[in-house]
C-alpha cells in the first residue's frame, strides 16, 4: 500500500529542490562575476582585472556548490517519504545559517549588503523554525516511518 503524501511535505519538498537550485545558481554566478561585484557595489569599474586564484572565492562557491546539491537531494528525498532527506535538510539548514554569520561580521562593503545579509540569515532561520515545527509533529513524523 502507497502512503498518502501531505501537502506539506510537498511544498517542502518543491521549495527544498528550488533551493538548491537557486544556490546552485548562485555558486556560478559568484564563480563567473564574482570579482567584479565588490567593486560595482563600491562605485568602481574593474578596469583591468586580471584573474588569479582565490582561496576565499573557492571555498566559498565549493560550500555553496555542495549546499545547493545537497539541498536539492534532500527534496528529492522529502518528496519519496525518505527519512534520511528530513535528517539531511535540518543539516544543510543549520549549516546554511552557520555559514550566513562569517559575511555578517565582516559585511564592510556597505550597509546594503548588511541588509541583504541580514534578511537571508532571517528568512533562513524562520525557514529552518518553520522546518522544525513542520516535520516534528507526530502525523509528518509517522509519514517518513518505513
Amino acid at each position: 500500500m502507497e502512503k498518502k503524501m501531505l501537502v506539506g511535505v510537498r511544498i517542502f519538498g518543491t521549495l527544498y529542490i528550488l533551493l538548491g537550485l537557486f544556490f546552485i545558481f548562485l555558486s556560478y554566478l559568484l564563480y563567473t562575476i564574482g570579482p567584479v561585484i565588490p567593486a560595482v557595489i563600491k562605485g568602481r569599474m574593474v578596469g583591468n582585472y586580471t584573474p588569479g586564484f582565490d582561496y576565499g572565492k573557492f571555498i566559498l562557491v565549493s560550500i555553496w556548490l555542495i549546499l545547493g546539491l545537497v539541498y536539492l537531494a534532500g527534496g528529492v528525498l522529502l518528496l519519496k517519504l525518505k527519512s534520511l532527506g528530513r535528517k539531511m535538510l535540518t543539516v544543510a539548514l543549520i549549516t546554511t545559517i552557520a555559514f550566513s554569520f562569517p559575511p555578517l561580521m565582516i559585511a564592510f562593503i556597505t550597509k546594503y549588503v548588511l541588509f541583504v545579509y541580514l534578511f537571508f540569515t532571517t528568512i533562513m532561520i524562520l525557514f529552518l523554525t518553520i522546518h522544525f515545527y513542520f516535520f516534528t509533529r507526530p502525523k509528518v513524523k509517522e509519514q517518513f516511518r518505513s
